[in-house]
This record gives structure tokens, C-alpha cells and sequence, in this order.
């Protein structure tokens, strides 16, 4: 075997060792003198493909967002520090995993975060661990613009949700007050007047203001009833 096809063959070990985290190197005095030239320029090259990837990993790792990348066939290829911490794993262990592995509510369905991209939607939403959560989905390219994979962030809405279902039970119990002619008065009547419960009348009388200008006027209810549209 000649020199060159060696060191063509040890390359493609190196490239799929450092596609799983590897730092394998050529080596020098494997090769004759006319040889060693090119690969320490090579170890060189790939010392600084090393190190670049090291840094984008470190900036990846340091978000607070759970980022992870699949191949175009769902597989990882990448995991950061924050999906580790939220599934409970190591990513050398998974890299290579189908990506449902992840075992979130949406997965294998079809509101999967990759299956709604290549639909065309961009966002899922799913629930982990009692959490809630939005998927943001995109594509993964090559500098030709070929799809190589997709990328998925995953922001925690949790409370946004709770925030939301808050609002939610307050506007109905608002309505409910405001909907109420006359308020119930009689949890306090059993009570010795206080101050506080004086402010209460207040609020209430000033809820019922509130509602009057928002209920059409005499003469409209009449026009409507009619079947005439008012102006």
C-alpha cells in the first residue's frame, strides 16, 4: 500500500472519529521524510477544525435553551449541555439515537417538531415532566443550500401557560361578577361593618358603572329586536 492511500484511508478514520467528538491525529513517523511535511500541515489543519468546533460547542453548551440536531433522518448529531439536563443523558451516549428517544409527549406523532417543519410550521408545542414548552424548528444547510438535517430549540412557556390560564380564570370570574344584578351581598351582612368592607362597596359600585356604557343603549335594543341593523 502506498504512502498516499494510507494516509487517505487514516483520514477517513480521523473525519468519522471527530464526528463523534474524537481528536485523533496522523501520525508523523508513520510516514517517510518526503511525507512528514504533509501530514503536520494536515494535523495542523485539523487542530484548527478541532478547536473551532470546540468553541461553537461552548457557545451552544453555555445557552440556556435545550438545542439538539438531527441528521435527515431524525438521528442526533448533536445534543447541547441543557438537553442533557432536561432528558437525563450524556450526549456521547445518544448521538446516533433516533431522536424520539428525547420521549416527549410529541414524539412519533405528527406534531413532532421536524414533522410540522417540513409541513411548513415552523412551532410545536408539547408538555415534559409536568413543564410546558414551544419546539422551534428549522433546517440544517449546506453552503449550496442543500438540506443536511434540522435544528430544534426548545423554550420553556411554562409559565406564560400558567400566566395565561390565570387570565383566563379571572376574566370568567370578572364576568361572572359583573354579569351579577344584584352582587350577593349577603356573606357580609353577618359581619360587623368594617372599613374594608366599605371599600369592597365601592369596587363593586364602580364595576357596575363599568358595565353600564357597555350595554347597547335603549334604542338599538329596540331596532334590533325589529331586525333593523343599527347605524
Amino acid at each position: 500500500m502506498s504512502e498516499i492511500t494510507d494516509l487517505k484511508k487514516q483520514l477517513e478514520r480521523i473525519s468519522e472519529e471527530m464526528k463523534s467528538g474524537g481528536n485523533a491525529r496522523l501520525d508523523p513517523d508513520h510516514y517517510s521524510n518526503d511525507v512528514k511535511e504533509l501530514v503536520f500541515a494536515m494535523n495542523n489543519v485539523l487542530d484548527t477544525i478541532s478547536e473551532k468546533a470546540i468553541f461553537y460547542q461552548s457557545i451552544l453548551d453555555s445557552l440556556s435553551a435545550p438545542v439538539s440536531v438531527t441528521d435527515l433522518d431524525e438521528n442526533w448529531t448533536f445534543i447541547n449541555k441543557k438537553t442533557e439536563e432536561m432528558i437525563n443523558v450524556r450526549r456521547e451516549d445518544v448521538l446516533g439515537m433516533h431522536c424520539n428517544a428525547w420521549g416527549a409527549s410529541i414524539c412519533g406523532t405528527e406534531q413532532c417538531a421536524i414533522k410540522r417543519l417540513r409541513r411548513g410550521e415552523l412551532e410545536s408545542v408539547f408538555e415534559h415532566d409536568d413543564g410546558h414548552y414551544k419546539a422551534l424548528a428549522s433546517y440544517v444547510r449546506k453552503p449550496n443550500g442543500d438540506v443536511i438535517g434540522h435544528a430544534v430549540t426548545v423554550v420553556d412557556i411554562t409559565d406564560l401557560v400558567m400566566i395565561t390560564e390565570y387570565m383566563k380564570e379571572a376574566t370568567h370570574s370578572l364576568v361572572k361578577l359583573i354579569g351579577s344584578n344584584p352582587f350577593p351581598m349577603k356573606v357580609l351582612r353577618n359581619k360587623n361593618p368594617q372599613k374594608p368592607r366599605d371599600t369592597l362597596n365601592e369596587v363593586i359600585s364602580e364595576i357596575r358603572d363599568v358595565k353600564k356604557p357597555l350595554e347597547p343603549p335603549e334604542h338599538i335594543l329596540v331596532r334590533m329586536e325589529s331586525g333593523e341593523k343599527p347605524n
